[in-house]
């Protein structure tokens, strides 16, 4: 499709999507990759469940209660992550969107989620590809790749849950007891349900709207297996142990230095054995306030966590870890 006709089909789309809004449809970027192999475009309205409108409200008095609670709480020190930052990013009812919850189209075309598909495709050992579904929910960009809808929750998902499966073992894993730090909206949760329904999933963030939009989005997917862990209540559920591995997914390095000490000292209280940490590159790091760089290996090195692997995310192909999906590096680190 040339740029020129790409350019005013995207505003013909945000028009419609306004006009659409108020009846709960939306409609939303279709695959390059259909554009390329078809000369056509379609698109599928997206409209939200029963209530969500309603529920889905910056004045909900839950998530008025839960910034009342994290209210100086010392991981509650956001960086990119504050109140004022997010205002006008995240549109609360399609928090599934294009957003800093998830990017999925900033700098990615379709060609891109085409390739990545096609890598999961070869090396999927648990067959997560073909059992994972998608239904844009909650504003998703989806793109179709030979007749199967995929997205960037599906796709990251099932490449961190292949990789959990590969160091912990599946049998294992499928038992696990996993927490979920800097859990977002809950995706991996509802993503590990599907996979096994013998998992025991806890998720837990620093950000009020995280954890008012997960207790949301994994009770409308009725996941099994799952806890919403409110900040203020972590410490006490965290005393209990018996957690197989901690799980981070770009969150540490969107926040300051002292609020990922604090998570990785409660991590290493639990008595937690492993700790995977995505990151956009093979070095650490955090965001500070100043919006400078900060560091915290030496804090995991002090509490005994020590990097088996270091493994790029696609790790069978330099071209898709140069060309695919949000390439990013998994951290796998295990306490001695």
């Amino acid at each position: 499709m040339a740029p020129g006709r790409r350019s005013k089909l995207a505003v013909v789309q945000r028009l419609a999507n306004r006009l659409l809004r108020p009846l709960d449809l939306g409609i939303y970027r279709p695959s390059v990759y259909d554009a390329l192999l078809l000369g056509e475009t379609s698109h599928a309205p997206v409209r939200l469940p029963h209530g969500a409108r309603e529920a889905l409200m910056n004045d909900n008095p839950r998530l008025t209660e839960l910034r009342r609670r994290y209210r100086g709480h010392p991981a509650a020190q956001a960086s990119s992550w504050s109140d004022a930052q997010l205002l006008g990013k995240i549109e609360m009812a399609y928090f599934r969107g294009d957003s800093q919850y998830l990017f999925q189209a900033r700098g990615t075309e379709g060609a891109a989620y085409a390739l990545s598909s096609l890598y999961l495709r070869q090396h999927d050992p648990l067959g997560l590809l073909e059992r994972f579904d998608e239904d844009a929910a909650f504003g998703a960009l989806t793109h179709v790749v030979d007749g199967k809808v995929v997205s960037r929750d599906l796709l990251d998902s099932a490449l961190e849950i292949n990789y959990l499966a590969s160091k912990l073992g599946g049998d294992r894993l499928a038992k696990a007891r996993v927490l979920d730090v800097g859990a977002g909206y809950g995706r991996l949760g509802h993503r590990l349900g599907q996979w096994s329904g013998d998992i025991q999933y806890l998720a837990a963030d620093a950000i009020p709207l995280s954890t008012f939009l997960c207790e949301y989005y994994l009770g409308y997917r009725q996941t099994p297996g799952a806890r919403v862990i409110p900040l203020d209540e972590v410490e006490a559920a965290l005393r209990s142990g018996g957690i197989d591995v901690a799980i981070n997914v770009h969150s540490f390095a969107e926040a300051p230095r002292d609020s990922v000490v604090w998570w990785l000292e409660r991590i290493a209280a639990a008595g937690v054995p492993y700790l995977l940490i995505v990151h956009g590159s093979e070095e650490l790091f955090t965001e500070e306030r100043s919006l400078t760089r900060g560091h915290y290996d030496d804090a995991l090195r002090g509490l005994g966590y020590e990097r088996e692997a270091l493994d790029p995310k696609y790790a069978h192909s330099e071209t898709v870890q140069r060309f695919g999906v949000y390439p990013a590096w998994y951290h796998w680190f295990a306490r001695r």
